[in-house]
């Protein structure tokens, strides 16, 4: 099993910075008050303020971080998670998963949402290809193209999504021509505004900020220092928390900035 050692230190002047695991990686998940990652095998590794926790041996296709749980998709399909909030993943054979602060949001293989937290499960309006959760809202895209949000100060734009990410009163979303768009709100502040543009790969709302992956292979912020420069090569992903955010590069190292979760 691959050895990691998490660094403790959140001082966003060393290198890497922040609060991140040392390893071989190939995708991030950053919630408000942790990340998780996924190593080269498909192993579950998360770091932060995430409790005596201790990650799943099994390999997933799929990590997601949010509030104090974390979750995964397995490669058969089912789900799995852990951490301080005590949820029961839903059973069943699922291809997508969000978890927003509070509850969690799957689509089963026939298109069908499920969403649940720690006291009940219930489904979603669909089929649905997307969906992504927040604080207490959630957004999807059903099988037809169309979408919709619950619990939320404002619907999205209709458009043909291929990625929805939430934050805590607001989601963004990509497009299949990489233009990007956010709606909701985030109490008396106004939500961050996404780059203009087309051919972004990756959003990661935060909080009150907001970063996106461009096709160079670079990170925009706002809202939020801007990334480390790196010495070789280009960010592969991108996550936001609470005050926080992360990349991934694409030697597989994780590098954090912002007021990193200890």
């Amino acid at each position: 099993m691959l050895l990691l050692l998490l660094l403790l230190s959140c001082n966003g002047d060393e290198e890497p910075p922040g609060c991140a695991p040392e390893g071989s990686f190939r995708e991030i998940s950053i919630g408000s008050h942790h990340g998780c990652a996924l190593t080269t095998e498909g192993l579950p590794v998360c770091w932060g303020r995430i409790g005596d926790a201790s990650d799943p041996t099994d390999p997933f296709m799929d990590v997601q971080a949010n509030g104090q749980s974390s979750c995964g998709l397995k490669r058969t399909g089912a789900l799995e998670c852990w951490g301080q909030t005590q949820w029961t993943a839903p059973r069943g054979e699922f291809v997508e998963l969000s978890l927003g602060y509070n509850r969690g949001y799957a689509i089963k293989t026939d298109g069908q949402g499920v969403i649940w937290d720690s006291d009940e499960e219930h489904e979603a309006e669909g089929p649905l290809t997307l969906v992504s959760g927040g604080v207490d809202h959630f957004c999807a895209v059903r099988e037809d193209g169309s979408s919709y949000c619950i619990d939320i100060t404002s619907q999205p734009p209709q458009a043909e999504w291929t990625q929805l990410e939430s934050s805590d009163g607001y989601t963004c979303g990509r497009t299949v021509t990489g233009t990007l768009s956010c709606w909701g709100s985030i109490g008396e502040a106004e939500i961050p505004t996404p780059p203009d543009g087309e051919g972004w790969l990756d959003i990661a709302p935060g909080w009150s900020h907001f970063c996106a992956l461009d096709a160079g292979g670079a990170i925009l912020c706002e809202g939020i220092e801007e990334p480390p420069e790196l010495e070789e090569g280009i960010w592969v992903d991108v996550g936001s928390g609470q005050d926080w955010a992360c990349g991934l590069d694409d030697a597989g190292s994780i590098h954090c900035w912002g007021d990193c979760p200890a």
